[in-house]
């Protein structure tokens, strides 16, 4: 399948996560949500078929963005 990494920086996922204690995210219980962008961002841009910038994006943008990358290629 179609691997797409949803890249924004720090401010904005955590303004976008409300409650990073019920969240669900996986992490160990001593790592901050930087801790985890920073492990996982070279996985996330190593994988990747299609990387999308979100950072100044709304939700709508960012669909978008995704139906004209997967549509065009």
């Amino acid at each position: 399948g179609l691997v797409i990494y949803l890249d924004v920086d720090l401010a904005t996922l955590s303004a976008r996560i409300d409650n990073l204690g019920t969240r669900g995210l996986a992490k160990r219980l001593d790592q901050t949500l930087a801790d985890l962008l920073h492990e996982r961002t070279a996985l996330y841009q190593r994988y990747a078929d299609l990387t999308i910038p979100c950072t100044d994006l709304s939700h709508e943008q960012v669909c978008e963005r995704i139906i004209a990358a997967i549509t065009k290629g």
